[in-house]
């Protein structure tokens, strides 16, 4: 192979391997960017998430002590505290 031909080879080489890696870089700082994403919504949704739970629990707590004191006999007081 001519020494010319050799060198517009490598010179061709080059700017394709080039030209890959830069679609190969775009490719990749582009699934970064929506990982990012989801990570910022997945965490939107867990605080959510946690804020619902917390509330639940909340409820879940105020019934249990109601039906605590309702079957201790209490239910009158209960009622006069929370009315």
């Amino acid at each position: 192979m001519c020494v010319c031909v050799r060198a517009y080879v490598c010179v061709f080489v080059r700017a394709f391997v080039c030209v890959f890696v830069y679609v190969c870089l775009h490719f990749l700082q582009r699934t970064i960017d929506e990982m990012q994403h989801q990570e910022v919504d997945f965490q939107a949704q867990m605080k959510e998430q946690c804020e619902d739970y917390k509330e639940l629990l909340s409820e879940k707590m105020a019934r249990d002590m109601e039906i605590a004191a309702y079957r201790s006999g209490w239910s009158a007081v209960f009622v006069c505290l929370f009315v």
